[in-house]
């Protein structure tokens, strides 16, 4: 049956080729400051191939001494781990940048652990990275909120364009720059810059370079909401370029106090609706401008917008010994770039183990073909409708062991969203577990329609082959 499918796709579609996402065969990331440099940093390395992947990673022009070299095939993670030295400290340039290298895809996830405090990101391959990103970062926060670049390419002129309501002003070589203004740098491959601020929001800033570079933003630990546990927060951010118009939030698993987004604009005059549990519609005047909204705990929202958006989201600071939880950030991809299937690994909390969980949101007719570690969802998961706006959507949670794990559809041609949150007292750690990377957020130039390339190729602001594959034309 699959078999036919699949050669009638091919048929009508064109021939196969990979779309842009967060598979990839070269990476390079950085890891921002934590509140101590107690604990060593993680990476997490797996692959979606049958066959053997050989990788490589290493820090250039941090030290030689990092050198690590091993295989991976599908289903087995390699978990790897480096001196705290490797993380950033103040307002500063280093070279720190650590690169992956692989002899066919691979996927990463970072790990910024320290005691209490930890979080996780997904890792952005560099033939899918951008020139333009805006940074997300948590305020008041009780400690800094940072930013942070790596160079991908030599000789790249770097500019970081402050928000204009930015109240405290940032110093980075002894140089002070108040909001609006702008910090230019020129760095090489595998360097890297951090700028943090204590006093004043980073949300906003406009992070833009002539050539590609890889993105980071967060807080060095921080509260959200009114309670008193404080945690790490970091994702890798996704280029401009990839922003899309309709999201799907799921509310943290078994918290009761909600939970905040964000919601950051490229453009000026980007009107955003929230409906669902939750309504409201808003404008958001200028580009870098964001809105935040905590969101009830009971609510399954459809967001869209006219025009492009990144849709951040943030778990509140533990209140309760009762509802175990800390602080975390996530990006919510939007709905034109969830994936066909995810493989991951769970963290390691610094005290033990997290209870894990899988967040997902698919289709309602699809939602009996997912399948964890190729075995049916249990018959006890719930799914909530998100009935609004024309969607036909449902989301939900499963509980999900340590170790590695692969989620996908008995359907190859279906796709879903899914994050990876983990809670344990006073520590979590949440980020999205793929996504595709398409440029829809660009200047549409029109082209030959191939199937899996991940592109809009009409121009209709849809990715063509995910309808093709969906049956809807």
């Amino acid at each position: 049956m699959y078999v036919f499918l699949w050669n009638l796709l091919t048929e009508h579609c064109g021939s196969m080729e990979k779309a842009p996402d967060n598979e990839g065969t070269e990476f390079i990331i950085a890891y921002m400051e934590n509140i101590a440099v107690d604990y060593e940093i993680e990476l997490f390395i797996t692959t979606t191939r049958t066959s053997t992947v050989s990788v490589q990673v290493t820090a250039p022009k941090y030290s030689s001494s990092i050198n690590e070299q091993f295989t991976v095939t599908a289903g087995t993670v390699r978990q790897l781990y480096f001196n705290p030295g490797l993380r950033m400290s103040g307002s500063s340039s280093s070279s720190k940048g650590i690169l992956v290298s692989a002899s066919d895809e691979v996927v990463i996830y970072g790990v910024n652990k320290e005691r209490f405090s930890n979080d996780a990101f997904l890792g952005v391959p560099t033939d899918v990275l951008g020139t333009e990103y805006y940074a997300v970062t948590w305020y008041p926060a009780s400690q800094q909120c940072e930013l942070a670049v790596a160079g991908v390419i030599d000789n790249t002129v770097v500019s970081l364009t402050f928000p204009a309501s930015m109240s405290s002003s940032v110093t980075y070589d002894g140089v002070s720059y108040s909001g609006g203004s702008t910090l230019t740098a020129t760095i090489n491959q595998f360097d890297t810059i951090q700028v943090v601020n204590s006093n004043a929001d980073l949300t906003g800033t406009y992070i833009h370079s002539d050539k590609k570079i890889a993105a980071f933003s967060g807080n060095k630990k921080t509260t959200i909401g009114t309670g008193g546990s404080s945690d790490h927060l970091v994702e890798q951010l996704t280029p401009v370029s990839t922003w899309g118009k309709n999201f799907v939030t799921v509310p943290i698993p078994l918290r009761t106090t909600g939970d905040y987004f964000k919601y950051i604009a490229n453009e000026a005059g980007t009107t955003v609706t929230i409906s669902g549990g939750f309504s409201e519609t808003f404008t958001l005047a200028n580009a870098g401008d964001f809105e935040e909204r905590l969101i009830p705990s009971t609510a399954y929202c459809y967001v869209t917008a006219d025009k492009a958006i990144k849709v951040v989201q943030f778990c509140l600071s533990q209140q309760s010994s009762n509802e175990l939880s800390d602080p975390m950030m996530m990006i919510i991809p939007p709905v034109e770039q969830y994936g066909a299937d995810y493989t991951f690994a769970t963290p390691r909390y610094s005290q033990g183990s997290y209870n894990n969980y899988f967040m997902f949101v698919v289709k309602k007719a699809e939602k009996d073909g997912l399948l964890v570690d190729g075995a049916a969802f249990s018959s006890a998961t719930i799914y909530n409708d998100i009935s609004v706006g024309g969607t036909e959507y449902v989301a939900g949670y499963i509980s999900v062991s340590d170790g590695s794990h692969t989620i996908r559809h008995q359907s190859t041609i279906s796709i879903f969203g899914g994050y990876l949150y983990g809670q344990a007292n006073y520590e979590t750690y949440g980020f999205t577990t793929g996504m595709r990377l398409a440029p829809i957020n660009t200047v549409c130039v029109p082209t030959t329609n191939v199937m899996g390339d991940g592109y809009d190729n009409d121009c209709d602001g849809l990715i063509d082959e995910e309808i093709c594959n969906n049956g809807a034309g």
